[in-house]
Order: structure tokens, then C-alpha cells, then sequence
């Protein structure tokens, strides 16, 4: 007992002792306190709405009935009535954080005050006022403050990616372990200093600046930029900034810096590796012709010379020959051979293309393939082709051959369309059939796959920059757009070739 009061004694002493008061108006007033009003032996006067919320009791319950017994149970009961006997008659009051019950038994944390109200004329003091303030909602408010201070900490300092808090001046007011390793800066060195004019540098600080104006005014922002470090060493970073309001009302920001050193010269690496392959497919585009070129040449040029020259001879020595005689049907047999190769020459490589150019290959190319199989067909050039270089038409031919040849393949089509439209920059042509179609599950696999096929195209295609589009249907025909740059500047949207 002389422990527990020591204690009382210890815990009551670390409060200033309360002003005496005399008005009892007030006790209605103060709806978040509960109030009890008390004569000298500790029965109950008054109470106020709170009270009777807080404890839950009635006034009729509570009015007339000891206070002590009536809010404290077995230990803090043994403390309230030491409590009242030590301070009651020595005119000072007291406040205290206690354990006090409602009716029902749950116990809560309560700020007691006790406040001597009135004083007889024999100086004794008949009247006295207890405050009760709900302690338990604050104590939830701290617990779940601390931890989230607590798991704020934990993930500022260990999260991989480099943070910093700032104030509304820019100025660092802490960051974590990979802020500091990332820019090189002792904690010291940069905590107080202005970060823009710390990681920002010639045309990124006025970019900084401008982010950091931008934020504080209220939205956040993200952005792919270069910042450096102490040393100078520029750094590929993506920056997310995000502003916040502080209880206090204080404007702050949390930066965070994402290294995409390594992602930058990744993407270097393949945007290099792009350009080879699109050299690459430029140039073997251009071998394969040049070899066609080549056989088709000699085709021509030797293999039908000496054919020619032959069938020349044998027609003088068969015109003195009897009809039927063996040598008028070799002279026919060879007629017809030089006739399969004059036509497989211009199959191999076209000299309409290189002697008139794309428009007029195209549609010696059509004639040639589609015509002898009764399939119609239309050309239709939108531009001109003056600017067009030689080495891109001659890929454009190769294309548009490959896609003829799979709708005499596959679409069992009655008519086809080749569209050509030139543009400053940029030539785009569709090839349209009105054939079988295809669903979408068959189109990558439902053509012509061999040689470069409609995969082929796609991959050359986008090696140069270009693009395909493939549009089918069964029953609705097939549609090829190939778009590809000259210089740069178009856009594949800007085909014109939509219908």
C-alpha cells in the first residue's frame, strides 16, 4: 500500500496544482469532457451529458451515488480512494492519467483532474469538480502514428531506389543510403543544400527548376532526364516527384530517382544493332537481285544468244527439209525452249523495272503473272516516282512479287488491285485481292511462308523502318499495306490506303 501511494504521490507531484473556481455553469457546456460535481464525501452532485455517455450510466444512476466506487474497480478503486483522502481536504488539485471503467466493466484510459470548486466559511471545502478526458482514441492515434513513422522509416531508408525529402525551397531535408551512393555526396554534404544546384547541371538545372516549380504547385510529375554526380558523371535517371501537405500545413516533396543507366545503354545497343540489321537487310534485298540480275543475264545474253544462233541455223537447213522430217521438229522444239527462257529471264528479273522504273515492273510484273491465268487485275499510282531510288524500288518490286505469287497461291482470287501512292518521304503500296480470305488465326500461318513470304516481308519491312499492315476475312478478300520511309518525315497512319 505505502508502495502504491508512493507512487500515487510520485505521479501526482509532476502535475501543477489547479486554480480554485467557483461557477458550477459550466458543467453542461464542455460537451468532449465529462464533468462530475461532488460534495465533500464524495457523492455525486452533478454530471455532465459526456459523463453519462463516456461511463455509461444515467444521471439518475450516477447522482446521489459514490463517484469512486461507481468508475473504479479493485486496484485503481484502492488508488481513487487514497487519491481523494490525501487531496480532498488539502484544498490543491491534481491531474493524472488513471484506468477507469465503465458501466458494463471495459476499462479505458482516462485524464483525471480533479479542481476544489467551493469553500465554506469554516474553510472547509464542500464542493469539488472532476474532469474526465478519453485518453484511448489518442493512444490508438500514437500507436498507429509511431507505426507509421516507424514503417516510414523502414521503407525511405530500404528501398533500392534513391529518395529525398524536400522542403518547399528545394532544400534536402533527408535522404536514404541510395540517394547518397548514387550521386556520390556524403549525408553531410548535401542535407540543407538546394538540390537542383546539387544534381543539376547546364541545361538540366533550368529543366530542374522548372520540375521543381511545377510540382509545388500540386501535381506530381515524371520524367525520363540526365542528372550527375559529384564527380561530374552524367547519370540516365527517370525522376518521380510527388508533393505533398504536411499536417502542419507545410508544402514538402518527395523525390525519387530510378538509375536507367544500364536501360539507356541497352537500348543504345539495340538501336545499333536495328541499324546493322537494316543495312543488312538492304544489302542482301539488293544481292538477291544482283544476282538474279546476274542469272537472268546469262540467260539472256549467252545461254539465248547461242540458242538463237542455233535455231537459226537449223531454220535454214529445214526449209530444204520434207514436212515431218526430224530436223523441222527439233527446230520447233527449240523455238519453244527459247521462248520458256525469254519468259523465265524476265520472271528472274524484269528489265521493264530497271529501264522504266517501279510503276511500269509493276504492271509488266501483274501481266506477266496474273494475265495468262485469266486473273484480273489494276495498277493505280497516286504521285510520282522521279525522286524514288532505284535500290527501295527494287525491294518494293520484290515485295509486291512475293504477294502476287501467294494470292495466285492461296486466295483463289478473281481479281487483284496494287495501289502505289509516292509521298515526300515515303511510299506506301497495297495489294488487294478479292479471294477466300482467311481468319485471324491463319494468317501467319495460312500463306506462303517459303522464300521471304509474307513473314519475310514483314521482318524486311521493319528492318527498313516500315511497316506492314494485313487485313482478311473469310469470304472478304486479303489487304497488304506496306508502308516504307524514303527519308523520314511520314507516317504509316498517312498512307491514304484505308479502303
Amino acid at each position: 500500500m505505502e508502495n502504491r501511494m508512493a507512487n500515487l504521490e510520485e505521479r501526482t507531484t509532476r502535475n501543477e496544482v489547479l486554480p480554485e473556481v467557483s461557477p458550477l455553469s459550466f458543467v453542461d457546456a464542455l460537451g468532449e469532457v465529462a464533468i462530475v460535481v461532488h460534495d465533500g464525501q464524495g457523492k455525486i452532485l452533478q454530471v455532465n451529458p459526456c459523463f453519462c455517455r463516456m461511463f455509461g450510466y444515467t444521471p439518475r444512476e450516477a447522482i446521489g451515488k459514490d463517484l469512486d466506487p461507481l468508475v473504479a474497480r479493485g486496484e485503481e478503486l484502492v488508488d481513487a480512494l487514497a487519491l481523494s483522502e490525501r487531496y480532498y481536504d488539502s484544498g490543491k488539485g491534481f491531474s493524472l492519467e488513471v484506468t477507469r471503467y465503465k458501466k458494463d466493466g471495459t476499462p479505458f484510459q482516462v485524464l483525471l483532474t480533479s479542481t476544489p470548486m467551493y469553500i465554506d466559511r469554516s474553510g472547509r471545502r464542500s464542493v469539488n469538480t472532476c474532469t474526465y478526458v478519453d485518453l484511448t482514441g489518442k493512444r490508438e492515434r500514437e500507436r498507429a502514428m509511431k507505426k507509421a513513422r516507424v514503417l516510414f522509416e523502414n521503407l525511405f531508408d530500404r528501398t533500392p531506389s534513391a529518395v529525398v525529402l524536400c522542403d518547399i525551397e528545394s532544400r534536402i531535408i533527408r535522404g536514404n543510403a541510395a540517394f547518397f551512393e548514387l550521386f556520390g555526396y556524403a549525408p553531410e554534404e548535401m542535407e540543407g543544400q538546394i538540390i537542383d544546384g546539387l544534381v543539376a547541371r547546364g541545361p538540366y538545372y533550368e529543366e530542374a527548376r522548372s520540375i521543381s516549380a511545377f510540382v509545388y504547385s500540386g501535381e506530381g510529375h515524371q520524367r525520363r532526364t540526365v542528372r550527375f554526380r559529384k564527380d561530374g558523371t552524367p547519370i540516365d535517371v527517370t525522376i518521380t516527384a510527388i508533393p505533398f501537405t504536411t499536417e502542419d500545413g507545410e508544402r514538402m516533396l518527395f523525390g525519387i530517382y530510378y538509375d536507367i543507366s544500364a536501360e539507356k545503354e541497352a537500348e543504345r545497343r539495340i538501336e545499333t544493332y536495328e541499324a546493322e540489321l537494316r543495312h543488312l537487310a538492304w544489302e542482301i534485298s539488293l544481292s538477291e537481285e544482283r544476282e538474279r540480275r546476274k542469272v537472268a543475264s546469262i540467260l539472256h545474253d549467252e545461254i539465248g544468244f547461242e540458242l538463237a544462233s542455233l535455231y537459226q541455223s537449223l531454220t535454214a537447213n529445214a526449209s530444204s527439209s520434207q514436212e515431218g522430217h526430224p530436223l523441222q521438229a527439233a527446230t520447233d522444239s527449240l523455238k519453244g525452249v527459247i521462248a520458256q527462257i525469254r519468259c523465265l529471264t524476265r520472271e528472274i528479273s524484269n528489265p521493264a523495272l530497271y529501264a522504266a522504273g517501279l510503276d511500269v515492273g509493276l504492271r509488266s510484273l501483274l501481266d506477266q503473272i496474273l494475265t495468262p491465268l485469266g486473273i484480273r487485275w489494276s495498277l493505280s499510282v497516286n504521285g510520282s516516282s522521279r525522286e524514288l531510288p532505284q535500290d527501295l524500288g527494287v525491294v518494293l518490286y520484290q515485295m509486291v512479287r512475293e504477294l502476287v505469287r501467294n494470292v495466285v497461291k492461296h486466295a483463289s482470287a478473281r481479281s487483284v488491285s496494287v495501289r502505289v501512292r509516292y509521298r515526300r518521304h515515303s511510299i506506301a503500296v497495297q495489294v488487294k485481292d478479292d479471294g477466300v480470305g482467311s481468319t485471324a488465326s491463319e494468317n501467319s500461318i495460312g500463306l506462303e511462308l517459303r522464300g521471304w513470304g509474307l513473314f519475310g516481308i514483314r521482318e524486311r519491312l521493319r528492318h527498313l523502318g516500315g511497316r506492314l499492315a494485313f487485313r482478311s476475312a473469310p469470304g472478304e478478300g486479303t489487304r497488304c499495306t506496306m508502308w516504307i520511309p524514303k527519308k523520314g518525315g511520314d507516317s504509316f497512319a498517312d498512307t491514304g490506303l484505308h479502303s
